[in-house]
């Protein structure tokens, strides 16, 4: 035989460069079954609009993932993990789509970053239920662990939740009191066990003859766990209302006396960027003139009830109040300072006695800073000052001198200041902005907020008010203390942040905030509903002050409450309607505290953490014993 009969050697297969590695991914939403993938993203978009605040069928939140969960195993599972990340990026995307609002490249930047969850949250449903674990808890468990991962990826809003839907005005509201058990992921454990059964539906009606007994009862069994599950929440729902009443009757849940008049100024992005405002004076002089007017006139109207305390929303004191370092540093600045509060001394004289709760930027030195020049230099903190204007200097008084020198020196009219802790990715600071600077040119280019610092994490809360009331039932006189956290902005969103107040002794949360950025947009039924749901959790009442609303009162049960007077004359009607955001005017009302600790305040998230613990481990016990045996039967063949 002659060398050349000697076939050649086939070529070792080449290494496909980059280009073509790209190439793979759009190639693979083209691929044949890639319509009937594509079809399950519509679907899961649809229910999205239907559930989700202000959607007009909140019910569909408890078949809402049926279309992701479907897509996981769709064509035997090939090329999920594509699909998961188009599903998640398009599901973020929408449902958050009102962040064009403040600007057009946030949403596809979140959509990029947070995409990837669903990514893990398919994952680990299909590692769970390869290690044995029910697929219906593998699922109520899993969308529990996407929300709660969203807390924390890339600095992620906890956005949007399932539990949205149920504090959104529909009778899933039966279920909202029993997030004191468990908190708002409870409600979404819910959605997520429902969906797990009814997506296992459709395979009975596809699958052969032979096999479609078997699986309906497959699926009427696995039915009783979230059947179960909706007993136990509509029990501790129920249990928790009579609880509630019980605490009124016994004084352990009460009023205060007086009421807390918020302020709403309607006043637009635009203008708070501006040098000019209304008849061409200075744009700071209109914010806070139009602030003064609206409280002036909710004092006048409301003399019936006596107002023990004012709340202007986040940043609406358009003057940054300075701390006594940087207050002796810039004298002019100080003296602005007192300026402000003697304004709102002199001018609204029936309140001088009020506590004012007022959000403004504040400016300090920070440990290590060498003393700039320019003011805006120092740190920044976005906060909430507890003033009381009775004790700033009379018109044409003599300013007290800042004593930086003395750690606890604080102006006299200074009672507290809460500053917000958790920032805004993206917006208000950037994620490894200190490692990779090209990030802040990022920022800057989707947001014209200045970087800000975030305050301390452990705040006392502040007292607002206390009352004494004689008591007819043991005939003494009663004293109330009201103590108050503050929850600045989208940290209303984080249910580890608010939880820390009411740990703290806080009684009521104040969401102190200006979601004017979001304009008329679904933003305003998804703020309401969390608020709800933080009322709930926690037995707290809850306040909003936000700028162009929503801004209304929540008592410890997430029930809403107050009516909102318009200015000029426009009547008044429920406090946070639609019909009362963008406009000026105010609401008044008493706070609700409730001394209950629920149980969601004792453990918070501890309950899900331990359980998907202990559910990895298990999973991942079986599945090595799994391939364990299945090594030995083909080592024994």
């Amino acid at each position: 035989m002659t060398d050349a009969s000697v076939p050649d050697a086939p070529p070792p297969p080449s290494t496909p460069g980059w280009g073509a590695r790209l190439l793979r991914i759009p190639l693979a939403y083209v691929h044949p079954g890639a319509l009937g993938c594509l079809g399950l993203v519509v679907l899961g978009l649809a229910l999205d609009w239907l559930a989700l605040p202000p959607g007009p069928f909140p019910y569909a939140i408890l078949v809402a993932d049926v279309p992701f969960l479907l897509l996981l195993w769709k064509d035997g599972g090939r090329r999920w993990k594509r699909w998961a990340f188009l599903y998640g990026a398009l599901h973020y995307g929408f449902a958050t789509r009102w962040l064009v609002e403040v600007h057009v490249g946030q949403v596809p930047t979140l959509m990029v970053i947070l995409g990837p969850i669903y990514v893990i949250l398919g994952g680990m449903i299909r590692w769970f239920v390869r290690g044995g674990v029910p697929y219906v808890l593998a699922v109520g468990l899993g969308v529990v662990f996407e929300e709660l991962l969203r807390t924390w990826w890339m600095g992620g809003m906890p956005w949007p939740a399932r539990s949205l839907s149920f504090a959104a005005g529909s009778g899933l509201d039966v279920f909202l009191p029993a997030a004191s058990l468990l908190g708002a992921y409870g409600l979404s454990f819910l959605a997520g066990t429902t969906s797990a059964v009814v997506s296992g539906i459709p395979r009975c009606l596809t699958a052969p003859e032979a096999e479609r007994a078997f699986l309906r009862r497959r699926v009427a069994v696995a039915a009783l766990f979230p059947l179960f599950v909706a007993l136990v929440l509509g029990y501790v729902a129920y249990d928790r209302g009579n609880a509630f009443e019980v605490a009124q009757r016994e004084g352990r849940a009460w009023q205060t006396y007086e009421e807390l008049l918020v302020v709403q100024g309607n006043i637009s992005q635009s203008l708070k960027h501006k040098r000019k405002g209304e008849g061409g004076e200075n744009a700071s002089e209109t914010i806070f003139r139009r602030h003064l007017d609206i409280t002036k006139a909710g004092m006048a109207a409301d003399r019936e009830n006596e107002v023990f305390g004012i709340l202007w929303p986040e940043t609406m004191l358009p003057f940054p109040l300075v701390s006594p370092g940087v207050a002796a540093r810039f004298p002019g600045q100080w003296q602005s300072y007192v300026n402000v509060v003697t304004r709102m001394k002199r001018e609204v004289p029936e309140a001088r006695d009020a506590t004012w709760l007022i959000g403004a930027i504040h400016l300090f030195e920070r440990e290590g800073d060498p003393p700039f020049a320019q003011l805006f230099d120092h740190g920044t903190y976005d906060s909430l000052f507890q003033l009381e204007p009775q004790f700033a200097p009379e018109p044409g008084g003599a300013a007290p001198r800042p004593r930086p020198e003395d750690p606890n020196w604080f102006p006299p009219w200074e009672r507290a200041r809460h500053d917000k802790v958790v920032l805004v990715p993206g917006g208000e600071y950037t994620p490894l902005g200190e490692v990779f600077p090209v990030l802040r040119l990022a920022r800057n280019f989707v947001s014209v907020i200045p970087e800000l610092d975030p305050g301390l994490y452990e705040q006392k809360p502040m007292r607002i008010w206390e009352g004494q009331r004689w008591s007819m039932r043991d005939r003494q006189a009663r004293t109330r203390k009201l103590e108050a956290g503050t929850v600045i902005c989208f940290e209303l969103a984080f249910p580890a942040r608010c939880r820390y107040w009411r740990r703290a002794g806080a009684h009521v949360l104040i969401n102190a905030a200006n979601y004017g950025w979001f304009g008329k947009t679904s933003f305003r039924a998804q703020i309401r509903a969390l608020a709800r749901l933080r009322a709930a959790e926690l037995a707290m009442g809850v306040v909003m002050a936000g700028n162009t609303g929503p801004t209304l009162f929540f008592d410890p049960l997430g029930r809403p409450y107050g009516r909102f007077h318009g200015m000029k004359g426009e009547g008044d009607e429920p406090a946070g309607a639609d019909g009362t955001t963008h406009r000026s005017g105010w609401v008044s009302a008493k706070l609700w505290a409730d001394n209950s600790v629920t149980p969601y305040t004792a453990w918070g998230d501890l309950p899900f953490t331990g359980l998907l613990i202990v559910l990895s481990v298990f999973a991942w016990a079986r599945g090595r014993a799994l391939r364990r045996a299945a090594e030995a039967a083909g080592a024994g063949n």
